[in-house]
C-alpha cells in the first residue's frame, strides 16, 4: 500500500464510483494499509478517517452502553470490524481501543440496562461480516455493579456458532463455568459447541476441563481440523483423540488440579506422539511424563517444568531447539544436556542459580545466545547461601556471549544500586562487551502498564567515516502486548 500510494497519483483511483472505493477500503484488514492510504491525500484521508481506521478491532475492559447502542444502529460501519475483545477492568497489558468520533458519547441517553446493552452486543456482533478474531475474559465487573451474564454469554456464543468468517478464538475467566453435561441449562445445548472452521482455540478455565463436558469439548475441536494454535485444559479427558495436521503450538495448562494424574498424562504423551508438526510448548501441568524416541520432532520453542526437559534427555532424541524456559533447570544440567544442539539455542531463560564456574561453562556452550535472562545470585564454594553476583562478574559473563542482543531480568541493576551515574557507566562498559546488545530491562517500572521499562542501544554509522560508529541508548516504555501477538501471531 505504502508503494502504491507513495509514488504514484491517486487522481484516477479517485475517479472511481464510491460504491467501489468503499468496497475497496472494506477489504484492508491492517489500520497501517488503512492509514497509508489516508496519507496519501485529503480526499483518501476523507474517506478512511474514521470509518475504517477506527472500525478494525475493539478492545474493551468497561460496558460502554452508547458504543454497542452505535454498532448496533451503523450494520454498514460493524461490518468493517476484524476483532472483538472482552478484557477484565484490571487488564492494561494493552490500550483499549474502540470508535470514538461518530459515537454518541452522551451517557445519560443510554442507562446501561443489562437487557438493553445484551440485545445491542448481539445485534452488533451479528452485523460484524468481516469478523475474524474473537476473545473474552468472562468476569464479573464489580464497580460498574455487573455480575457474571450468563444469559449474555449463551446469545453471544450462538452468535459466533454462525460467525461464517471466525477463525481464532479466546474464551476465558468464568466462560463455561456453569455448563455441565454439555448442557448450559437443563434441556439447552450450550451453543459454542457449533463453532467450527477455526484456525487458533484457547480454552482456559474449569467449564473446559470438566470431565461431563469432555466430549462436548472433543467434540468442538473436531469441527476444526486445521488447528494451528491450541490452548486447552491439560486434564481435559479425550484429548488424545483429536488430529490436527497443521498444528504448530500448543498451551496445555493445569485448571482443576488433576493434571499429575497418570491417565492425563500418557494422554498427553499420547497426543504429542500423534502431532509431529508441532514447534511451540507451553507445558504447565506438574508430573513425571514419559516421551517415546522420535517425538516433536520440529521443536523449536519449550517452555514447563524440570520434568518435561527431563523427559526429553530420558528419551535419547535430539531437538532443535531455539527457546528455552523451563523452571528449575541449572547451568550445569544444561550444559550436560545430549538432547540439545547448542548450535541452534538462541533464547534461554534461567531462574536457579549455580556457581560462577558453571555459569562459564554454560557460556562456553552455548556461544549462539541471542536472548538471555540469568538469576541474579550464584552459589559460591565458600559461603553458605546465594550471593549477589557483583557487577564485574556480570561483564565478565556477557562478554562471554559474543552474539547477544537482548538481555532480561534486573540481576546486574541489583550489583550496581541506585546510582544513575554507576547505571550510565555500566551502560557503556556493556555496549563495549557486547558489540551486538541492542536492548535490556531498565530498573524503573512503567507506572501504566506495571512493566519494567526497557533501554535501547542504538548504533549509527558516521556517515563521514563508515568505520566509526556512534553509539547511544534511550530508555523506552515497554512494548505492549496482547494473546493474539504472543500466542497466535504467527499464524494469523
Amino acid at each position: 500500500m505504502v508503494q502504491i500510494f507513495a509514488g504514484q497519483s491517486t487522481a484516477a483511483l479517485l475517479r472511481l464510483p464510491p460504491e467501489i472505493l468503499e468496497q475497496i477500503l472494506s477489504e484492508l484488514d491492517e489500520p497501517y494499509d488503512l492509514l497509508s492510504f489516508a496519507f496519501a491525500s485529503h480526499a483518501c484521508s476523507r474517506l478512511a478517517i474514521p470509518t475504517h481506521t477506527q472500525y478494525r478491532v475493539l478492545r474493551l475492559r468497561t460496558p460502554m452502553p452508547e458504543l454497542w447502542a452505535h454498532l448496533a444502529e451503523r450494520a454498514d460501519l460493524a461490518r468493517h470490524i476484524r476483532e472483538v475483545r472482552f478484557c477484565s477492568r484490571m487488564d492494561r497489558s494493552s490500550r483499549d481501543r474502540f470508535p470514538y468520533t461518530l459515537v454518541n458519547s452522551d451517557a445519560a441517553k443510554y442507562p446501561g440496562a443489562a437487557e438493553e446493552r445484551t440485545k445491542n452486543i448481539v445485534c452488533a456482533l451479528a452485523h460484524m461480516s468481516r469478523l475474524r478474531k474473537f476473545t473474552w475474559n468472562h468476569q464479573a465487573d464489580v464497580k460498574s455493579g455487573q455480575p457474571v451474564d450468563r444469559a449474555l454469554e449463551e446469545v453471544v456464543c450462538g452468535v459466533l456458532a454462525r460467525a461464517p468468517g471466525l477463525r481464532q478464538l479466546r474464551l476465558s475467566g468464568l466462560c463455561a463455568d456453569h455448563v455441565r453435561h454439555g448442557m448450559s441449562r437443563p434441556g439447552v445445548l450450550y451453543p459454542l459447541w457449533e463453532v467450527s472452521g477455526l484456525t487458533a482455540i484457547s480454552l482456559v478455565g474449569h467449564g473446559w476441563a470438566r470431565d461431563s463436558n469432555a466430549d462436548s469439548v472433543v467434540a468442538m475441536l473436531h469441527r476444526s481440523p486445521d488447528v494451528e494454535f491450541l490452548a486447552v485444559p491439560a486434564e481435559l479427558n479425550g484429548l488424545h483423540l483429536c488430529r490436527f495436521p497443521r498444528l504448530k503450538k500448543l498451551v496445555l495448562e493445569m485448571v482443576a488440579g488433576t493434571a499429575g494424574a497418570a491417565t492425563h498424562l500418557d494422554n498427553i504423551s499420547l497426543f504429542l506422539e500423534n502431532h509431529p508438526t508441532i514447534e511451540e510448548l507451553s507445558w504447565y501441568p506438574v508430573g513425571a511424563v514419559k516421551l517415546s524416541p522420535g517425538t516433536l520432532p520440529a521443536l523449536k520453542r519449550l517452555k514447563g517444568p524440570r520434568q518435561i526437559f527431563d523427559a526429553m534427555e530420558e528419551s535419547g532424541s535430539s531437538w532443535p531447539l531455539e527457546d528455552l524456559d523451563i523452571w528449575s533447570l541449572g547451568f550445569e544440567s544444561l550444559s550436560a544436556a545430549m538432547s540439545l544442539d547448542p548450535t541452534t539455542v538462541r533464547k534461554v531463560s534461567i531462574t536457579t542459580a549455580g556457581t560462577i564456574e558453571s555459569i562459564w561453562a554454560f557460556a562456553e556452550r552455548f556461544r549462539a545466545i541471542t536472548w538471555l535472562s540469568l538469576p541474579a545470585y550464584y552459589i559460591s564454594e565458600t559461603t553458605d547461601g546465594p550471593q549477589r553476583i557483583p557487577i564485574e562478574q556480570w561483564l565478565d559473563i556477557l562478554q562471554r556471549f559474543p552474539n547477544l542482543e537482548v538481555l532480561r531480568g534486573l540481576g546486574m541493576w541489583n550489583a550496581v544500586g541506585e546510582s544513575k551515574e554507576r547505571m550510565h557507566q555500566v551502560i557503556l562498559d556493556l555496549v563495549e562487551r557486547c558489540p551486538n546488545l541492542r536492548e535490556l530491562d531498565y530498573l524503573r517500572v512503567c507506572p501504566e502498564h506495571g512493566n519494567y521499562k526497557v533501554i535501547k542501544i542504538i548504533r549509527e554509522r558516521d556517515p563521514e567515516d563508515s568505520e566509526l560508529e556512534h553509539v547511544r541508548y534511550e530508555v523506552h516504555k515497554p512494548k505492549l502486548w496482547d494473546w493474539l501477538d504472543t500466542m497466535a501471531g504467527r499464524f494469523n
